[in-house]
């Protein structure tokens, strides 16, 4: 820092012109400190969704399970009761007239 309170280094932040006044360097600081706290408060946010997310996949899926094993449960009994028709139809079907 020279005598009239700026900074002639090169700041990281793009944007920041090459020569500042400290105060403005420091916001620079302060803005990507900030944009890391926000960038962190993000992705846990994505991170928590996607475990939620998860978790209720995990129930629709055993939703499913259990209402596909309903459905065929019911499936094959009817299968089996057109089976049974099919067999007294054809049983009277064969006795003579």
């Amino acid at each position: 820092m020279n005598g009239s309170g700026t900074v002639s280094t090169t700041p990281q932040r793009p944007g920041c012109s090459r020569v500042v006044p400290i105060e403005t360097y420091q916001s620079c600081a302060v803005r990507s400190a900030n944009s890391a706290t926000r960038t962190t408060a993000l992705l846990n946010a994505m991170r928590e969704d996607l475990v939620d997310l998860r978790s209720r996949m995990g129930s629709l899926e055993q939703k499913a399970d259990t209402g596909f094993i309903e459905m065929r449960g019911k499936l094959d009994a009817t299968a089996a009761g057109l089976d049974q028709i099919a067999g007294m139809l054809t049983t009277l079907m064969g006795r003579p007239g």
